[in-house]
């Protein structure tokens, strides 16, 4: 570089060429001509253009969710330092300490950022020095906890790096391809003079850092991991925009220093009708981009409850799609009841406050939804119970511990070192009810009253078990009390129901998916209890397909449902001594010939006994 003194002095020999070539790279000694101008009476200039790329570095602040914490106000802001590395220590456990008396080379405050670039939370460093550093958050939002972390950065002539860290330490850095230089911009328009920039696709690599300097891994051969990157299209950050526009305009990294790499893409030519390209086959083009480089810092939320809801259904029905789940939080611990308005954030964004009056509040969720109450007081312990659906099953997950097959959460202790959390999730269960007729054994049917039934499903995947041949036992009330041949594990209760006057057993609501057996408990006064259990399963309706015991079991037998919407079964209970089997019509003719045939016995003892007294 000249110094200063001698640049005022600096000369300039330009050269004109003609050529026969088609292009620039095809252009030799033989088809390449210099124009002569030593007659010519003219004055020549240049414009050069010189790219003065700043050094600037994001940082966005994120609750403990993953979501930008929106500052609504100055209590939401984070504040951020620059360190110059050799004023912070790095500890054995990971925290940092700061030297006395260092000054910050930089402190910025977030906001919701608009420009450069957009970012709910977000603050810019700008035209940092080359050299190392330390990015430090020194004040956290209100009602959050600052990081521990200390966050790495390198600036050198290539650009801004930061290390990610640890994977899940509350440290990301998303990383974009940036601004194209202003001197290369002719070179992405979408124009009929060349286009030679206007695809891109980028990679991202990773690197270590030696103590002193940054080595990068090469750009490598799985084209599935390159992000393919337009000028101005309509999900552009900046200059560019993905070409799928599913896909993100950033790379997140979770772990490590990173680095984004750019080459020419050639595979969309078909797309621009003005495609002019100069094909620069495996050119690195990076220094042609400024880059971006956030740093996401996650803060865990002190004094704070978060209840978050998914709702899992598979079947594609789109009438799910706008269910509302109601929800009750009650206070549980014997301190005073909590009463008054509390702050929230509905995902990620300020919401209404949430009223608790006497130690109760009610909300409302939606699928993906989230809502962090905050401020709440230390110690406090609340339960959180979801209305029942019957179109779900419902789950819950506390503290991001172990899975709970049920509607209620508890034990929800506020900390003020970290928020306490609750997952529920509604899985959507395809249902049909099942409802049959209860009668007598005439020849024209009466309904009966009183006969008890159980409806049990099978819950067990064991292929092992050979639950055909089990018998459920239970008690009084239809609760399973064992299982004959077999576990009580592999069955639960769904339901009991008892025939109406009209003789109807309505068991209501079931999943279709599942298997049942169902199991008469308590008949009618006069009747008696079949002797076996019947097999239940779904195929268009619920049908009842064999039994346990044929010939101790009266068969459901299918009937004209137009007098009784939705019955189509008629099940009946018989008299002592009525009680058919299989394929026979009863017991009756037996116990009528058996009576003969002891009476006849009885007259021969009598005649035989007579004749002997003789």
């Amino acid at each position: 570089m000249l110094s200063d003194g001698n640049k005022n002095n600096a000369e300039y020999t330009i050269g004109y060429y003609y050529t026969d070539a088609n292009s620039v790279s095809g252009a030799n000694v033989d088809n390449t001509y210099r124009v002569n101008t030593e007659d010519i009476d003219r004055i020549f200039s240049v414009n050069l253009y010189v790219a003065n790329i700043k050094n600037n570095l994001y940082v966005q602040k994120l609750d403990e969710t993953g979501n930008p914490v929106s500052v609504d106000s100055s209590e939401k802001a984070a504040t951020f330092a620059l360190y110059n590395a050799s004023d912070v220590t790095i500890n054995n456990d990971g925290s940092y300490t700061i030297t006395p008396n260092a000054q910050a080379i930089q402190t910025q405050q977030t906001s919701n950022m608009s420009t450069p670039l957009p970012l709910v939370g977000g603050a810019q460093f700008t035209e940092i020095p080359v050299g190392k550093y330390y990015l430090i958050e020194t004040v956290a939002p209100n009602g959050y906890k600052a990081t521990s972390k200390a966050v790495h950065v390198i600036v050198d002539n290539t650009g801004v790096y930061a290390d990610a860290g640890d994977a899940n330490d509350e440290i990301t850095v998303r990383r974009g391809v940036g601004s194209t230089v202003r001197s290369m911009l002719q070179f992405a328009a979408d124009d009929d003079v060349d286009s030679t920039l206007h695809d891109i696709k980028t990679e991202l690599v990773a690197g270590n850092y030696n103590g002193s300097t940054l080595n990068w891994n090469g750009w490598d051969d799985d084209d599935t991991n390159d992000l393919h990157l337009q000028y101005e299209n309509s999900g552009k950050v900046l200059d560019y925009g993905p070409y799928d526009p599913e896909q993100s305009p950033y790379f997140d990294v979770d772990s490590g220093w990173s680095k984004v790499l750019v080459r020419q893409c050639m595979n969309h030519d078909n797309e621009n009708s003005n495609a002019n390209k100069t094909d620069l086959q495996n050119q690195d083009l990076t220094n042609l981009f400024s880059g971006t480089v956030t740093v996401r810092v996650e803060n865990q939320s002190i004094g704070s409850l978060t209840i978050s809801k998914t709702v899992v259904d598979n079947t594609g029905d789109e009438s799910n799609d706008d269910d509302k789940f109601e929800f009750k939080i009650e206070q549980t611990s014997e301190e005073d009841r909590i009463n008054g308005s509390y702050a929230s954030e509905k995902n990620g964004q300020v919401s209404e406050n949430i009223v608790f009056k006497n130690g109760i509040a009610t909300i409302s969720l939606g699928d993906k939804d989230s809502i962090k109450i905050m401020g709440l007081p230390n110690g406090v312990v609340f339960k959180v119970t979801e209305t029942l659906n019957k179109k779900y099953t419902t789950s819950n997950v506390v503290n991001s511990g172990t899975k709970d097959e049920d509607n209620i959460a508890e034990n929800l202790t506020i900390s003020n070192q970290t928020g306490a959390t609750v997952e529920f999730t509604n899985t959507y269960e395809p249902t049909a009810t099942f409802a049959f007729e209860k009668t007598d054994s005439s020849s024209e049917p009466q309904p009966l009253s009183g006969a008890s039934f159980g409806i049990y499903e099978l819950v067990c995947t064991d292929q092992s078990h050979e639950h055909e041949k089990e018998e459920i036992v239970v008690d009084e009330n239809g609760n399973i009390t064992d299982v004959t041949n077999g576990q009580i594990s592999c069955w639960n209760l769904i339901k009991t129901a008892t025939s109406d006057s009209s003789g109807v057993v309505d068991l209501g609501s079931l999943k279709t998916t599942s298997e049942y057996r169902l199991v008469e408990y308590k008949a009618p006064g006069g009747y008696v209890l079949p002797s076996g259990q019947w097999y239940v399963e779904y195929d268009n309706r619920f049908e009842v397909t064999g039994s346990t015991n044929a010939s101790g079991t009266s068969a459901f037998e299918e009937i004209d449902n137009s007098g009784k919407i939705g019955i189509n079964y008629r099940v009946r209970n018989y008299k002592p001594g009525e009680l058919p089997l299989t394929g026979s019509k009863g017991i009756t003719l037996f116990l009528l010939v058996g009576s003969s045939l002891m009476l006849l016995g009885g007259i021969i003892y009598i005649f035989r006994r007579k004749r002997s007294v003789i």
